[in-house]
Parts: C-alpha cells; sequence; structure tokens
C-alpha cells in the first residue's frame, strides 16, 4: 500500500546515533524534485502510516523522508516504552541533517502530528535550513483519551495535577511497561476505515500509554514549552476542534508564545 504509480519507494534500516532506526522514502519517478519534506509521526505508530500523503506529495514533487522513532515501527527499541525522550529528538535532529545534505540547495519543510509535534517543536532549530513547518494535532496538553487514569474519563482531571506527575514518575520505575492510561483508539480518527487499518497494523503498538512512556513525555512536554518562544520559522497548526487525545489549546498555546510572526490565525 506504500507503492503508487510514478512514486519509488524505499524503506531502510540506518543506523543514527548508534541505534537501528526504520526509515522511508516516497520520490517522484519522474518529475524533478522541488522541494523536500520531512515527517514526524505521532505516538505509538509509525512512517508509514502516512503513505497517503506521502505518496501525494511525491507526484506533486516533492521528496518525501519519514523515521520510525526509537521504539516505534520497525526501529529498535522494546515497543511502546519510550526509555528517554531525548533520544526521540536527538534522533530526529541526526536525521533532518542528514536529509537536508542529500538536497542542499532545495527548500525544506517539516510536517509532524501529535506526539512526532513534540519532536519537531525540539528539533526545530537544530536543523538548519527549515523553510516551514506544519503540525497536525500538536500535543501540549493531552487530552482525556490520552491520560485518563484507567480509561476513566472522570479520572482526567487528576491526571493534570503535579501529585500525579509525581506518581507517574514512581510508576515509571516500578512498572515502567504498565498501563498509566489507555489510548482510545476510537478518539484517533473520523474515519472508520482509517481506524480499521490503524487496528489491524502490526507496526502499530498497543493502545496505551506506558507509565516509562508518560513520564518520559512529562519531561518532554515541558521541555517543548520552554523552547516555543524560540521557534521563528514559519508554521501552521492544524488542529480538529474536537480532538481528545491532543487538546486543541495546544495549538493555541503555540500560536500565543511562538517567536514567529502570526499573520493570519482562523
Amino acid at each position: 500500500q506504500c507503492v503508487a504509480p510514478d512514486v519509488v519507494f524505499h524503506e531502510e534500516i540506518v543506523t543514527i546515533n548508534g541505534g537501528q532506526r526504520n526509515t522511508a522514502t516516497w520520490l517522484p519517478e519522474t518529475l524533478p524534485i522541488k522541494a523536500v519534506v520531512l515527517i514526524s509521526h505521532g505516538l505509538n505508530e509509525h512512517s508509514l502510516r502516512y503513505y497517503g500523503i506521502a505518496v501525494a506529495l511525491a507526484k506533486a514533487g516533492f521528496a518525501v523522508h519519514a523515521i520510525d522513532h526509537v521504539s516505534h515501527g520497525k526501529s529498535d527499541g522494546k515497543r511502546g516504552i519510550i526509555a528517554d525522550h531525548t533520544v526521540l529528538y536527538n534522533d530526529f535532529i541526526a536525521f533532518g541533517k542528514s536529509v537536508r545534505d542529500q538536497y542542499p540547495t532545495l527548500p525544506l519543510f517539516l510536517l509532524a502530528h501529535s506526539m512526532g509535534t513534540l519532536v519537531a517543536m525540539k528539533s526545530i532549530n537544530g536543523i538548519e535550513g527549515l523553510r516551514a513547518v506544519v503540525l497536525s494535532g500538536a500535543a501540549v496538553f493531552s487530552g482525556p483519551a490520552a491520560s485518563s487514569p484507567f480509561g476513566i474519563r472522570c479520572l482526567y482531571p487528576l491526571s493534570q495535577t503535579s501529585a500525579a506527575v509525581c506518581l507517574t514518575s514512581i510508576t515509571s520505575v516500578l512498572d515502567p511497561g504498565g498501563s498509566a492510561a489507555p489510548l482510545v483508539i476510537d478518539e484517533l480518527s473520523s474515519d472508520p476505515e482509517e481506524l480499521e487499518r490503524n487496528r489491524k497494523d502490526p507496526r502499530v503498538a498497543p493502545a496505551m500509554v506506558t507509565n516509562k512512556s508518560a513520564y518520559e513525555l512529562v519531561k518532554l512536554i515541558a521541555e517543548v514549552k520552554e523552547e516555543i518562544p524560540n521557534i521563528t520559522v514559519p508554521f501552521l497548526c492544524i488542529h480538529g476542534a474536537e480532538d481528545k487525545v491532543a487538546l486543541p489549546k495546544s495549538s493555541d498555546y503555540i500560536y500565543s508564545n511562538a517567536g514567529t510572526d502570526i499573520e493570519d490565525r482562523q
């Protein structure tokens, strides 16, 4: 399903910062390459989940390069457990630099979704020459579909307290693979066919946020909030108004605090 007419698809395991990371590339078969797009995927998924937009971009003359983050997809690391959040963005910066070096004269763009937006925002100033960034479903504030303990929505407010953060730091050590909260698959998309593909995808991790991942993501979000004022490249936030996984106020927060001059917002 990742192969399409007029598009050249390639998947390869490469060494990045000493780890084995799976990468995917979509190139126009006959059209000259006019620009390059990096893709940063979300929690528990992988780069091939973006084959639809990657194929569309390749057919329009873009070279598309994506990476499976550590512990995701076919990359190494225990599936579903983010052992160190800094590896996420250090890997992506190294990956972005390697792609940029392949196309030193072409415009470079970055497309990120959900958890991938956190990785992207920590990477933006580490990848020289980024022309613009698209952040889809930015995850600065997690919602009840991703952060409700035991899946009980009425407990969601407790997950946003400092006491919960302290508890998560403890459980991340005592039971790193345990479930901090289930991830409600039905909230990931309004498209039933897309939800079914997600459920059947062998590269997608189980639908939960593990204790260790939850704690690492809490630390990552804190770093991202500090980094947002340093973001000066043009960017676009796209967010579903009914998103219960990553709250829409995440995009509002980025628009309000980024260092980029904001021309228009709806």
